[in-house]
């Protein structure tokens, strides 16, 4: 019995290890182009299953910001769209918007 839980904690390990390598992956998919639309997947469940999308339009989005692992892009009305990130990819993120929204204003708050 022991041996089988032994193998069950390493198949389990192994499955968490491989579900976090894919999230971290798909952080660089937070942004989608078509067009002049704007795909943002905010949440790691949206990077991963591909649902709670928002659609924005290109020319909308005027401020960039990053708060420690969240991103947010802010619209024309104010509205914000949060991307939430792990630590280290947020930057990554952060490069993704500048490209695809060179226009807006970047604002980094450190904490």
């Amino acid at each position: 019995m022991d041996d089988y839980a032994v193998i069950n904690f390493i198949i389990n390990l192994l499955l968490f290890c491989a579900l976090v390598w894919l999230v971290v992956k798909r952080d660089k998919n937070s942004f989608i182009v078509q067009d002049d639309k704007v795909l943002i997947r905010g949440t790691v469940f949206s990077r991963l299953f591909n649902f709670g999308v928002k659609t924005v339009k290109q020319s909308d989005i005027i401020k960039v910001q990053v708060a420690g692992k969240i991103v947010s892009v802010f619209n024309q009305s104010n509205n914000a769209y949060d991307i939430f990130t792990f630590i280290e990819s947020s930057n990554d993120v952060l490069s993704q918007a500048k490209v695809i929204f060179p226009n807006a204003q970047v604002v980094v708050i450190s904490s």
